[in-house]
């Protein structure tokens, strides 16, 4: 038993900033830390809060009953050690000169449970991974168009894909502290429908518009990308209100996926590049899209003039950063024809037939030549109903400046990508 005069040495001690300890029977959750200092009740909690964080989450597939086993941790819980420490050494402060001499040795019987949180994104985040293990895409019909009739391929097929919120919710009951201690659910699943059906391809029965440009002259591995082009892009479809990306479609154009280097622009010059002529094949693209009266969601001219198509009727493409897109607004799905006649690029657009045709007409209105030999152009685009109402579209305002001499091409033109 203290003396009273120990005894107030004791609280004495306790009411100093530094060195403090933590009064008898505090716990933290069911960890004792009554008579530690601060740095002693931090070690303990914090190895409890690392064990807690392996308290497990498991998920369970609805039909195979297959389990994912997560812990708590990679779901992102928490738990605030700090926090409750500190709390446990506030536990007797402002007591008076009677309270500490009389509780000094006495338990306090404080039980402080330690404050949990939730990152809700590191938890989808885990979601997200098993969606990519138990993801099954839906699959568009595969069609093949062999003189204006659609060829089936393969039918369309529906996918399967994890519902992320409806899993978290079912997960959390509402309340993320409803994890705290782990929990199992049930992986919620849904359906995907394709985008492009049998039933959606058997309206395409229309060429909408076609263009054709000449590669004859191109070198070998120029012709070799152009062709390569020519075959990635045959076949696409378009689903009704989607946006087709000519980079999307071709891909990325590297050595190991067959690409050949070539003479293309670059900053005003003729370089080697990987993949160069495909814009001929993009720059064919946007003239079919253009007659077919399609929105062109992007694209950019080059910097140097082609000799493919006319002024303002180009379409540079550059993976990663440019890219030409647009839009289908036909009411049903299209379809893209593309191939090789007599060293000719031939592409088409096909779908329905429309219920208002049109005929569209591109105008080249002006050509300003520029101080540097090169010249700027601007286009428009001139559409006539099936009741003779005209629209008139200005399309853009292009310049193309003369190429740069080099020593290769002694300020020659040189091949056009």
């Amino acid at each position: 038993m203290l003396s009273a005069f120990a005894a107030m040495r004791v609280s004495a001690a306790r009411s100093l900033p530094e060195g403090e300890k933590i009064v008898p029977g505090v716990k933290v959750a069911d960890i004792s830390v009554g008579g530690l200092s601060e740095s002693e009740a931090m070690e303990k909690v914090r190895t409890w809060a690392k064990g807690r964080m392996q308290k497990p989450v498991t998920l369970i597939a609805p039909v195979s009953n297959r389990k994912w086993n997560l812990t708590l941790g990679e779901c992102g819980g928490r738990f605030d050690s700090a926090a409750a420490v500190q709390e446990a050494l506030t536990v007797g402060r402002g007591e008076t000169i009677w309270e500490q001499l009389t509780l000094a040795d006495s338990p306090r019987n404080k039980v402080i449970t330690p404050k949990f949180a939730l990152d809700e994104n590191q938890l989808e985040k885990r979601l997200r991974e098993i969606d990519r293990k138990v993801r099954v895409p839906a699959r568009n019909v595969r069609i093949r168009l062999s003189g204006g009739v659609v060829k089936i391929l393969a039918s369309e097929r529906n996918g399967i894909r994890v519902d992320i919120p409806s899993t978290k919710s079912a997960l959390l009951n509402g309340d993320p502290q409803n994890l705290r201690d782990g929990g199992t659910a049930k992986l919620v699943i849904s359906e995907e429908k394709p985008q492009i059906t049998t039933t959606d391809v058997r309206k395409i029965d229309t060429l909408l518009a076609s263009y054709r440009t000449d590669y004859s002259s191109s070198i070998p591995g120029r012709k070799h990308n152009v062709e390569m082009a020519i075959d990635r892009l045959n076949a696409a479809l378009i689903a009704d209100g989607d946006v087709f990306s000519y980079n999307d479609q071709i891909g990325e154009r590297t050595e190991s996926e067959g690409w050949q280097n070539a003479k293309m622009y670059k900053d005003g010059t003729v370089v080697d590049g990987m993949g160069a002529g495909i814009c001929q094949v993009s720059s064919t693209l946007y003239n079919v899209a253009l007659r077919a009266d399609l929105p062109i969601v992007e694209r950019a001219p080059h910097s140097l003039p082609v000799h493919y198509v006319p002024p303002g009727r180009d379409a540079t493409v550059v993976y990663g950063a440019t890219d030409f897109r647009f839009r289908n607004t036909t009411g049903g799905p299209i379809y893209i024809s593309s191939s090789r006649d007599s060293g000719d690029v031939v592409i088409g657009i096909w779908g329905k037939k429309p219920t208002n045709p049109r005929r569209v007409r591109l105008i080249t209105a002006s050509l300003e030549n520029l101080p540097d030999g090169g010249y700027r152009s601007k286009t428009y685009k001139e559409v006539t109903d099936s009741q003779g109402r005209v629209r008139r579209e200005f399309l853009s305002t292009d310049t193309y400046h003369a190429p740069k001499p080099t020593p290769e091409s002694d300020g020659k033109p040189m091949i056009r990508r």
